[in-house]
């Protein structure tokens, strides 16, 4: 599709530039040899490419609408955040649902933005998050051991862009 595009796009430009080429070269030899007929003449070449231009424009936007109609939203979560959000609803979501700490309320250690930018000994990176899963904390258990590395990253990344963009549903 994106050929597509790129084509319709090409043959518009080559023929807009074919009208303004087709323009100058009839204005340049009507001067040069005036006839009654050219001095009233409205350049019909330079109207005949800027009509073929029109048309052709009409005729690509059917291609392009197909084009623009294929292509996926710009916004969709990535693969990592997806498999993230499961493993975390399967491994964390007992303590950690909405982004609570359901085991100490108390201390007020979240996986809110605010929380995890104070809490966190490298700031609210991946990396400190994956730290703290991978090794456990406090009543936290470590996962290293029971989740695949991978798992663990894209936990990670869920957890992360919930945070960012302040994605936790509370209930």
């Amino acid at each position: 599709m994106k050929a597509t595009i790129v084509g319709t796009i090409v043959g518009v430009v080559l023929l807009a530039s074919a009208s303004t080429n087709a323009y100058t070269f009839t204005k340049t030899f009507a001067k040069a040899a005036p006839t009654k007929k050219q001095k009233n003449d409205n350049c019909p070449a330079a109207i005949t490419a800027s009509l073929c231009v029109i048309l052709s424009s009409f005729a690509a936007a059917p291609s392009f609408a197909a084009a623009v109609a294929d292509s996926p939203p710009p916004s969709s979560p990535s693969s990592d955040i997806l498999a993230g959000a499961k493993i975390f609803t399967s491994n964390c979501a007992s303590c950690h649902a909405g982004g609570q700490n359901i085991i100490m309320p108390a201390r007020k250690k979240t996986l809110k933005k605010e929380a995890l930018s104070q809490y966190l000994s490298g700031g609210m990176t991946e990396g400190s998050v994956i730290h703290i899963v991978t090794n456990g904390k406090s009543a936290m258990p470590a996962f290293g051991g029971r989740l695949s590395d991978e798992d663990i990253a894209s936990v990670a990344s869920y957890v992360i862009d919930q945070a960012t963009f302040d994605k936790w549903e509370t209930k």
